[in-house]
């Protein structure tokens, strides 16, 4: 129905009864629409019930007077929604807490590719991040963090992989390395002295510096530009990147700009040089091999003379 307005002002000898009967047919077609639910009927005050759809193009919502804000709003142009926590004055984002026993996002939801400058984190004394095996849809995988160490944990066998903040190093039962024959091209025995090659390294002592949070104290290893003069492949990194980081406001949270997009700049990072494990114990196995040889003619070469010995000194006798 469309609106009725009544005439305050009416001509002479028009009866009420028509002024009424306009109100009462505009509050019949109301409460007609809480009971098909277009309207929900409030319940003592503070609860609506049955669907409801809000269209006010952006939806705010502040618990407290003056404090942050819960804002719903389009993003873009494309009629994007996005869900924002903003302060009173709608000038700068603030933290969005979701609590749950446990937020699931079913298909077809997705994060985005890329997160440059939002992060997703697990608070609390049994914080995990975790993902279900999609294959029996049974098991998890678990991500958390216990004393600056992170744990890889998966159901029913517990933790199977340990990052340590302090050291930077990761223990797992084995690495394995992949190395079938069907990933590899162009195979040939290895033709150079790895007995001769592996003389040329030089093995050192030192302590990691306090930035690269290296293990404590003095330890053994080779060092990446002796390795690459012997073995120019041997090692990798030893290159500029540039990578994005976050711009963070005052109190250290990511900054957004007005589409709702993470602010961030590129900065130029140095990656050290590394080395290539297996292909150093590749030629430590082919150095043994050639000294496994050597040793074995030698020792041929020993009992020959042992026998001439012992034939020689038979005849002097």
């Amino acid at each position: 129905m469309a609106r009725q307005v009544i005439d305050t002002n009416p001509p002479v000898g028009t009866p009420a009864p028509t002024a009424f009967g306009m109100v009462n047919a505009m509050f019949a077609e109301i409460y007609g629409w809480a009971g098909t639910g277009a309207l929900a009927k409030l319940i003592g005050g503070n609860s609506f019930q049955g669907s409801q759809t809000v269209s006010a193009g952006n939806f705010r919502v502040q618990v407290i007077a003056g404090q942050d804000q819960f804002f719903v709003r389009e993003l873009g142009s494309d009629g994007r929604v996005v869900v924002d926590a903003v302060n009173a004055d709608n000038t700068a984002f603030r933290p969005l807490t979701l609590r749950g026993s446990a937020l699931n996002f079913a298909t077809p939801a997705a994060f985005a590719s890329t997160l440059e400058g939002p992060s997703l984190t697990a608070t609390g004394a049994g914080a995990t991040l975790g993902f279900v095996d999609r294959t029996d849809f049974t098991r998890v995988w678990n991500w958390y963090s216990s004393g600056a160490i992170s744990r890889l944990w998966y159901t029913g066998i517990g933790d199977r992989l340990s990052v340590n903040a302090s050291n930077g190093q990761v223990s797992a039962v084995s690495f394995n390395p992949t190395s079938s024959a069907d990933v590899k091209d162009y195979l040939e025995g290895y033709a150079g002295d790895a007995c001769e090659e592996l003389d040329r390294l030089v093995v050192v002592t030192y302590r990691y510096r306090p930035e690269f949070g290296g293990p404590e104290g003095t330890v053994a290893g080779l060092l990446a530009e002796n390795v690459q003069s012997v073995w120019p492949n041997a090692v990798g990194g030893d290159y500029d990147e540039e990578r994005p980081e976050p711009v963070l406001a005052e109190d250290g949270t990511p900054m957004f700009d007005a589409e709702g997009e993470p602010v961030t700049v590129m900065r130029t990072h140095h990656v050290p040089m590394n080395i290539d494990m297996m292909q150093t114990l590749a030629r430590c196995v082919r150095a043994h091999q050639q000294k496994s040889r050597r040793i074995r003619n030698l020792e041929a070469t020993v009992v020959a003379l042992q026998d001439a010995i012992a034939e020689l000194q038979g005849r002097a006798a």
